[in-house]
């Protein structure tokens, strides 16, 4: 009998049109002979609506939870589908930051990913650097800037240099993020930080190379995939660079590394992995700035889109999108 697999996606963050498109990418690959897939969308303004399982577009009926797995039409109160797994495709606040987790673990629903605890610290950039750094992890130097607290921009250049970056605690994709050279780009960056968090990083520039690790834990012995790198003709990879169809930066996998900077990255991306209390999944960000690794991002639920280097590091490690998708689903517990 078939897995009955709920797909969420869209979701509440500025990151909603990415969640379609690695939804899109998920349905493709899907074992259909093993699983039945039920995408329910997540609309901006927190609805979950049944959608039309073929275009993946949203209707009008609402659904809700009960206990045990059941999913209902919140109007009628009828069953619409008693779910066997939940895969999460969200990325951003109210998806990947553990709000979702929390409801999913509330209604018994086993789900593929990173429990509550691993999804905030994932999603918040500050609270996962102090940990990281309690692990004796390398991270990019930083300050923390808040609507009641402001940094001003000279404290930060005196501390961190004149070229900082500057981005919401809790967001991905680079939404929100600028690079800043002086007082004027700093103050307007801030505010575009502010649209999107109440807490914002001041980061020093990185000057090094920009590489990812994918990791897939669903087995005693993890898979650490070799890093790939992310090389880009702008100044930072930015939401632009990374969605535009005219973009050209390019991925290389493998990087191009020395066998002691390939083994040191896989080493800091799996120690991060485990310090952050992660599970089953997680795309891990790191620099390259000399011959020093240091860690820039964790994504519990990494992208699954056509450019999206998680599920092709793991292609190079020998797992076919379809085989990655269905082990994800087989991970998948409460």
């Amino acid at each position: 009998m078939k897995k009955k697999v709920l797909i969420l996606y869209g979701g509440q963050s500025a990151e909603h049109e990415i969640s379609i498109l690695s939804t899109q990418n998920i349905i493709a690959a899907l074992d259909t002979k093993k699983y039945a897939p039920t995408a329910v969308y997540i609309s901006k303004q927190g609805d979950f609506l049944k959608t039309d399982q073929k275009t993946l577009k949203p209707t009008k009926e609402k659904l809700a939870f009960t206990s045990g797995g059941r999913l209902i039409f919140e109007k009628t109160g009828k069953q619409y589908l008693k779910i066997d797994v939940a895969l999460p495709v969200l990325h951003g606040p109210n998806g990947e930051d553990g709000k979702l987790q929390g409801m999913l673990d509330m209604v018994q629903i086993p789900y593929v990913g990173a429990k509550v605890l691993a999804s905030a610290v994932g999603m918040d950039k500050e609270v996962m650097k102090r940990l990281l750094e309690d692990s004796n992890i390398p991270v990019a130097p930083y300050l923390v800037s808040r609507k009641n607290s402001p940094v001003a921009y000279k404290e930060a250049a005196k501390k961190l240099g004149k070229t900082l970056y500057v981005k919401p605690a809790n967001m991905g994709s680079s939404v929100g993020v600028s690079r800043v050279e002086n007082q004027k780009a700093y103050s307007k960056a801030l505010q575009e930080a502010f649209k999107y968090d109440t807490k914002v990083l001041i980061e020093k520039e990185m000057k090094g190379r920009e590489l990812e690790v994918a990791i897939l834990a669903d087995k005693a012995k993890p898979v650490v995939s070799v890093p790939g790198e992310v090389i880009t003709p702008g100044k930072f990879y930015s939401y632009k660079e990374k969605y535009s169809a005219k973009s050209k930066t390019t991925t290389q996998i493998p990087a191009k590394l020395t066998a002691k900077q390939t083994k040191v990255a896989k080493e800091v991306a799996l120690k991060t992995f485990y310090a952050l209390e992660s599970r089953v999944m997680a795309r891990i960000d790191l620099f390259l700035v000399g011959e020093k690794i240091y860690v820039n991002e964790v994504n519990t639920i990494p992208g699954f889109t056509n450019i999206s280097m998680y599920p092709k590091l793991l292609q190079h490690e020998g797992i076919s999108y379809t085989d990655l998708i269905s082990r994800l689903i087989e991970s998948a517990t409460l």
